[in-house]
């Protein structure tokens, strides 16, 4: 089942690739990179406080006035307090994942100003889960951000918040 998931995920992944090769009269300037702090919010499970965790680049076109397509990497290195084995007692540790995500971002107006839009996004992380070993699972995310353009040159200040789900098959636990 595994498998399937996986293998009907990166069908998903090239689906949403097929409106680029699509717009031939995209240019190279049309694409844009996005490097991001990854910053997670308070997480009980694991014990940890707020704090800037890792980076994000994005790499993406816009299709239109509405709608990007984004592919990123994520890379996290969250520090926070671990069981060996369950019910053990808790060990100081760190869990690093590494993401592959494909987003879709939808603006009311892509080239205003301050251009406010909602995030949808699907892809696979592969965690080290500290004392567990590692686990490689889907994740989908969804938030909403804003892209605030400086001047008339290609820069702009970007920022976003997303609620991410990690498939782990609940299989484990952290408390």
């Amino acid at each position: 089942m595994k498998y399937v998931f996986k293998g009907l995920l990166t069908i998903c992944a090239f689906a949403l690739c097929l409106p680029l090769s699509a717009q031939a009269q995209l240019q190279w300037e049309d694409w844009y990179i996005a490097p991001s702090i990854v910053y997670n919010d308070d997480d009980p499970d694991r014990r940890t406080d707020d704090s800037v965790s890792g980076l994000k680049i994005a790499a993406g076109v816009p299709l239109g006035n509405h709608f990007a397509l984004e592919a990123a990497c994520i890379y996290s290195d969250i520090d926070g307090y671990y069981r060996e084995t369950e019910g053990g007692p808790y060990i100081r540790g760190s869990e690093t994942q590494l993401e592959r995500e494909a987003s879709s971002l939808a603006y009311y107006d892509r080239d205003a100003t301050f251009a406010p839009y909602a995030v949808f996004g699907l892809g696979m992380q592969k965690s080290n889960l500290n004392f567990l070993g590692t686990e490689t699972n889907p994740t989908a995310s969804a938030g909403f951000g804003f892209d605030w353009k400086i001047g008339d040159g290609p820069f702009s200040v970007r920022t976003e918040a997303r609620l991410r789900r990690t498939d782990d098959g609940g299989d484990r636990t952290f408390t």
